[in-house]
């Protein structure tokens, strides 16, 4: 058994049928481990777990800039998400908010073929919410 002194939080990015995390999750005593559900996120992102164990971001661009996203926000990420190429948007996002600089507002969304290869890890965004933040965002802007 691995312990703990201190009380932490793991997510677990991976399909909820993985037997290999069950087993591995099933060993730490003393620490909440979780498997990640997300159907879409704000930016910047707020940090819910103290490590995350990565195991799908290489294949899934949403889940990968998901990843980075934790990792710039102090996360400890277990497998490297930079170490994939791919679209760098949100981590400019993440640098220009830390430097205090504006930049437009962002919601990242899913691709369609990790919401169906997930195995529910991720689902269809909430439209009502992308709706919400896109017209009271709009409403702020324009003026008529």
């Amino acid at each position: 058994m691995i312990t703990t002194d201190k009380a932490m939080v793991v997510g677990i990015l991976e399909s909820t049928s993985d037997r290999f995390m069950h087993d591995v999750s099933s060993r730490l005593d003393g620490v909440t481990v979780e498997f990640m559900s997300v159907s879409g996120a704000k930016f910047p992102i707020e940090r819910t777990y103290q490590v995350v164990v990565d195991r799908l971001s290489f294949r899934y661009p949403f889940l990968r800039e998901l990843v980075k996203g934790l990792s710039l926000n102090g996360t400890y990420v277990i497998n490297n998400p930079f170490a994939v190429q791919s679209t760098n948007k949100l981590v400019e996002i993440l640098v220009e908010n830390r430097l205090g600089l504006t930049f437009p507002k962002t919601i990242f969304l899913p691709d369609w073929l990790s919401i169906e290869e997930t195995d529910g890890l991720v689902s269809p965004p909430y439209t009502s919410y992308v709706a919400e933040e896109l017209i009271m965002d709009a409403r702020k802007t324009i003026r008529f």
